[in-house]
């Protein structure tokens, strides 16, 4: 493999974020045009455990022999993977394409594929870093499938996704899906603690150029720095995008039958509008796609979180959905006014990513427009800097058999000043219902067995089919000591 000397067919170049911006502006003055070409039968035709059978031979890794905390790993074409990506190494003069070798696999039971075409190419790559354990390489990040990706941090397994952009996302329309089609990946030195990471995006609607920082440790950071060129206008941008899945869990459990209590990679979108003023959003399996928005001006971060982490709430060996990490936008510069949309889709297996969330700006991006943003992902279990004072544990909903426009909701918040207070401390529980629903009553007090503090709702709809905001906040005299619960309810 390319070990970062410049071989015979290196290009004497230097690449940084404006080198591939300029690429991504010429592209965007162009008609689209999407650089496939029609992969072999034998890898169109792979099933998916076929595919999976398809290992990278770890002694053949990008920087394999070099004594430097990072190595990379690429994908083999084939299945569901059809668009070749190109991978570039680069150091601070030369720059290199990685050709595609079928030495670097093992085809395990394909046993009839024969050798490929080194222009081949990839279906994307993966980094490893000793994560874990200082002899050993985990995986930290992948990139593989249109502008997806996705890391770990320590003790993590993989879960939801970040990718490059959002297209019409949710609308009730075909959702575009530009991809990541050039990687420059630079040879890190002896001693880095971060991996610096170009990536090229095209689409029919857009093209861009992003710059990742990817900094591995128990909570893994990626400082993404982008720039978007539209070459035809869109009815919705979404920056910053999530994507994960939510089955079922403690709050839509009814109706499954499965030996799990819970199937989820995230159960909630947090949202941080300021140091003191918080917003939680359970997620939910709907039954019709369902799009929420929050407006705001210049938040200061929101994610895709996974709160529980007990066992026992999943009871899974395989998938450990204890163990997915929670991922969290932060963005470096101001945002402006715009809004934070939830896309929820109805989903019937765990297989479906049915999540998506996103920023969407007020100021609407007009053909021959470049659109700067800049903002740090955050890959971490349930780190206290990412978590208001006060949080909603969980959220339990009971039918009222006598009435089923009544419904009960149970809220359990916890935090140190939730786990210290006495069961007569004065903590009042601030409820209330949007158009269309009235609040028949609400029991604040102390959950001594698990050191919460305990919100019993009871709400009644006006009638059938009408789709309901409930909101609940704490306070201790004026002071508001929690984030606020949210919750959209459909009788």
């Amino acid at each position: 493999m390319a070990s970062g000397t410049p071989s015979r067919g290196a290009e004497r170049v230097h690449i940084d974020f404006d080198y591939v911006s300029e690429i991504a502006e010429k592209l965007a003055g162009k008609p689209y045009r999407q650089k496939w070409k029609k992969l072999p039968k034998e890898l169109r035709e792979l099933s998916y455990d076929q595919y999976k059978d398809i290992r990278f031979l770890s002694e053949k890794a990008l920087w394999y022999d070099d004594e430097i905390p990072f190595r990379v790993e690429f994908f083999h074409l084939g299945g569901l993977y059809e668009e070749s990506v190109e991978i570039h190494e680069f150091s601070e003069t030369h720059a290199q394409r990685v050709p595609y070798v079928s030495d670097f696999f093992d085809y395990g039971e394909n046993l009839e594929m024969g050798r490929f075409s080194r222009s081949l190419g990839f279906a994307g790559f993966k980094v490893l870093n000793p994560l874990n354990r200082p002899t050993h390489y985990d995986e930290l990040i992948s990139f593989l499938g249109a502008s997806y990706f996705r890391a770990l941090g320590g003790g993590q397994k993989y879960g939801l996704s970040a990718r490059g952009i959002a297209v019409d996302t949710g609308l009730g329309k075909p959702e575009e899906f530009p991809a990541f089609t050039k990687f420059w990946v630079r040879k890190p030195r002896k001693g880095d603690e971060e991996l610096l990471v170009y990536a090229l995006l095209n689409g029919p609607s857009a093209s861009g150029a992003y710059q990742f920082r990817i900094r591995p440790g128990e909570t893994t950071e990626m400082e993404v720095t982008t720039s978007v060129f539209l070459r035809q206008e869109v009815e919705s941008l979404g920056l910053a995008p999530l994507t994960s899945m939510y089955w079922f869990g403690e709050n839509s459990k009814l109706g499954h039958a499965d030996f799990r209590p819970e199937v989820h990679d995230s159960d909630g979108l947090s949202i941080k509008i300021s140091e003191e003023k918080w917003i939680w959003r359970p997620l939910d399996n709907p039954k019709e796609t369902r799009l929420t928005d929050f407006p705001m001006e210049d938040p200061l971060g929101f994610g895709l979180v996974q709160r529980d982490r007990d066992f026992n709430s999943y009871q899974d060996l395989e998938a450990h959905y204890q163990l997915r990490p929670s991922l969290w936008v932060e963005p470096i510069a101001g945002w402006g006014e715009g809004v934070i949309r939830l896309v929820e889709l109805p989903t019937k297996n765990e297989y479906m990513d049915n999540i998506v969330a996103f920023w969407i700006p007020q100021k609407k991006l007009m053909l021959g427009e470049r659109v700067d943003f800049s903002y740090r992902l955050h890959w971490a279990m349930n780190s206290e800097s990412l978590m208001p004072k006060a949080w909603v544990e969980s959220t339990r909903i009971g039918r009222v058999s006598e009435n089923p426009l009544e419904k009960f909701f149970i809220l359990d918040f916890a935090g140190e000043e939730m786990a210290l207070a006495d069961d007569d401390a004065f903590i009042e529980a601030v409820v209330r219902a949007g158009d269309g629903a009235q609040i028949i009553s609400a029991v604040s007090q102390k959950n001594r067995p698990n050191r919460t503090w305990r919100v019993a709702i009871r709400a009644k709809a006006d009638q059938p089919g009408e789709t309901i905001e409930l909101y609940c906040h704490l306070k201790i005299k004026s002071a508001i000591v929690s984030e606020t619960w949210t919750y959209r309810w459909t009788p």
